[in-house]
């Protein structure tokens, strides 16, 4: 299925960056230019724009901000939902 050869390929990429960086150099995850915008009406709402982070083996990371930040809808995007 296509969902089975996505998963395929981000393993891949994953293990390419092990290989290429050593196992407790490379990040366990990494986040670049996450966006989303949501049409409303005729105008553009900007959710997420270009958020980009990478998180490292023993690290933690925390997302904060003010209400409609945009944090749910970042966690919605790196979940996929």
């Amino acid at each position: 299925s296509t969902v089975r050869k996505n998963q395929e390929r981000h393993l891949g990429l994953l293990a390419a960056s092990i290989f290429k960086e050593g196992f407790m150099n490379a990040p366990l995850l990494r986040v670049q230019n996450l966006s989303k915008h949501f049409w409303l009406g005729k105008q553009i709402l900007q959710a997420v724009q270009n958020v980009s982070f990478s998180i490292y083996p023993g690290e933690v990371l925390g997302l904060g901000g003010e209400s409609g930040c945009g944090k749910s809808t970042a966690g919605k995007l790196l979940m996929r939902l």
